[in-house]
């Protein structure tokens, strides 16, 4: 602050508090940051009579988490497991709390690490996990490699329409399956 009747005519904004100005003249800046941690911000203002002042803030800067998962390849009707892998750097700490699973049949089920899906009928899946950690720091990753999920249906004919006691039966297999 500067005593009246005095007036600020000027902004100087150090990021990462390095010795370079990355914001001249400016009072409002926006600034992208691209790395995490606790980044100094020095803020220097200079009043019209000549005067300056200087003040020091730190901003944390948190990261996304390292997003990665896998699944099971499971036949249609068959559950297929969704397991979270991801992890969190360390520096600084933070929690993955929520995930939402976008299964690419247009279902999508939130929260777990954890989780089973369904596929009702057979065909290729993209999906996607989005991941929050306790900062609201979001990221979405699609899965490793899309889910093809096959079909399978078991069916069999036999060589008689009546059968006597002793009698012998040919089986003929009649089952199908699309590739998972």
């Amino acid at each position: 602050t500067v005593d009246p009747p005095n007036v600020i005519v000027d902004w100087d904004w150090d990021i990462g508090a390095d010795g370079t100005i990355e914001y001249t003249g400016i009072d409002n800046p926006t600034h992208q940051f691209n790395t995490p941690g606790d980044i100094p911000v020095e803020l220097i203002v200079y009043s019209d009579n000549g005067c300056s002042d200087t003040i020091t803030g730190t901003v944390t800067v948190y990261p996304f988490p390292d997003a990665d998962f896998d699944f099971t390849n499971a036949c249609a009707g068959d559950p297929n497991t969704f397991l979270d892998m991801s992890t969190v750097p360390p520096n600084p700490a933070s929690t993955i709390n929520d995930w939402q699973w976008d299964f690419g049949d247009g279902n999508v089920q939130v929260g777990g690490d954890t989780v089973t899906h369904v596929y009702t009928y057979a065909d290729t899946f993209n999906p996607i996990l989005v991941l929050d950690n306790l900062q609201g720091c979001e990221i979405s990753i699609p899965g490793p490699t899309p889910i093809i999920t096959g079909s399978r249906v078991a069916n069999f004919t036999e060589d008689v329409t009546y059968l006597c006691r002793d009698g012998w039966v040919q089986f003929g297999d009649l089952s199908n399956a699309s590739p998972p």
